[in-house]
């Protein structure tokens, strides 16, 4: 008897660890009337190649056709993440810089967090999923 309940719980606890807990996050970026082009938005889960596109962050690119764009990233699992997002206004598919390397079409990350001379950290633009979060924010 005692062996059948020690299994009930070892079941128990394999079955809550298997399914992790999900949510989701509404991103919604404000105020494009003067505004053309794409929003690309990229969301990331770990520090490792924040905010760089294709460093294994999930993304976006939404044309511009309202005064702003919304997109839910569902099925998330519980943690910390943060967004990058920018302008794509000639729609190349990445942020243009000038020669000199600064950005040349407008961004935003979670936070409003900004850099110094660089793109802010991972910790200073993160924000902790629990429940379904709701972001909006706009280009200054």
């Amino acid at each position: 008897m005692k062996e059948i309940f020690y299994l009930i719980i070892f079941i128990n606890c394999i079955s809550f660890s298997i399914y992790a807990q999900t949510s989701k996050i509404k991103v919604t970026v404000l105020n494009l009337e003067k505004r053309k082009g794409n929003i690309s938005i990229g969301l990331f889960n770990k520090p490792v190649g924040f905010p760089k596109k294709d460093s294994g962050s999930i993304g976006i690119e939404i044309p511009i056709k309202d005064s702003f764009v919304e997109h839910t990233f569902l099925n998330l699992e519980y943690g910390k993440y943060a967004l990058a997002i920018y302008n794509d206004e000639n729609k190349n598919g990445k942020l243009d810089r000038s020669i000199f390397g600064w950005p040349i079409e407008d961004y935003v990350f979670s936070n409003y967090a900004k850099g110094s001379f660089a793109p802010p950290s991972f910790e200073d633009a993160s924000f902790q999923l629990r429940d379904s979060v709701l972001i909006e924010l706009e280009f200054k």
